[in-house]
């Protein structure tokens, strides 16, 4: 194993341990959550085999691998598990991309010249390991409410929809490079894509509308609420003065039976007083 293959393991092996942490945090583990952050990373330790012992075939296995653990140790909706799998996968092409950014502007700057970080030796290699935990580190964490809210609301067969693509295209790049298929392969995949990547983006528009609508019926429910508690107040109010009114009708009507005409005038202004 060359160092470049190393660097590679490595990069695999800090995902591995993310992505297992992550699973951990969004999701509902059936046993404990340090036993399942422990067997998630099991699950997912083939992977970094793998890239030690054939680098260049990893690419048709890496996607599958990162999803056994969703299939075996949580017991969410298999909708929310997936919809999580596509999030961290995004989240982790992200920071992939970002890292080989960052490598490729440190190498250019070095060097004087662009320099793309594809073929890379064995210094370039740590450097864009670098790069990649040093981000991933800095924008990992500050993710994770984020893609907690997004879980909670988020129309998960429409991100499958967006998701799929990606996935069949990185796919499809690895079968035509490594299997040597005919390179008009691309095209029925690309359609296939763009299917789903439309059928997606419909999706998510019915999904907020349909959001918006029960936004607007939560709020109008809540208005009439608020209105039916005034309503009760006034009610309670007018139920009390009802109710005083009586007491003092009777009162009255005591003292004028009993001839204590006095008494009922000093009452009367006494009721007047408390009015005014």
């Amino acid at each position: 194993m060359n160092l470049i293959i190393l660097c590679h393991v490595l990069e695999i092996l800090y995902f591995i341990f993310i992505l297992a942490g992550f699973y951990c945090y969004l999701l509902a583990p059936v046993r404990s959550r340090k036993t399942t952050f422990w067997l998630s990373v099991l699950f997912m330790l083939p992977d970094a085999v793998l890239m030690a012992l054939n680098y260049e075939k990893i690419h048709l296995f890496h996607w599958v691998i990162i999803l056994l653990p969703l299939v075996f140790l949580f017991s969410d909706p298999m909708e929310k598990r997936i919809s999580c799998y596509v999030l961290l996968y995004f989240s982790m092409l992200l920071c992939e991309i970002a890292g080989a950014i960052i490598c490729c502007f440190v190498l250019s700057v070095q060097s004087g010249h662009f320099t793309a970080p594809f073929s890379l030796n064995a210094f370039q290699s740590c450097l864009y390991l670098f790069s990649i935990v040093v981000f991933s580190s800095l924008l990992l964490p500050r993710l994770a409410p984020l893609l907690e809210r997004l879980l909670e609301y988020i129309d998960g067969i429409a991100l499958i929809l967006i998701g799929l693509p990606v996935i069949s295209c990185l796919l499809s790049h690895s079968l035509i490079t490594l299997a040597r298929l005919p390179a008009w392969f691309i095209f029925p995949v690309f359609l296939f894509s763009y299917y789903l990547l439309h059928r997606g983006l419909i999706r998510i528009h019915q999904y907020e509308f349909h959001r918006q609508q029960l936004k607007s019926q939560k709020l109008l429910i809540e208005g009439q609420l608020s209105y039916s508690r005034e309503l009760e107040k006034e009610y309670q109010q007018l139920r009390r003065w009802n109710h005083d009114i009586g007491n003092h009708f009777q009162a009255l009507a005591f003292l004028l039976e009993s001839q204590k005409y006095e008494e009922g005038k000093s009452y009367i202004r006494e009721l007047l007083e408390k009015e005014f």
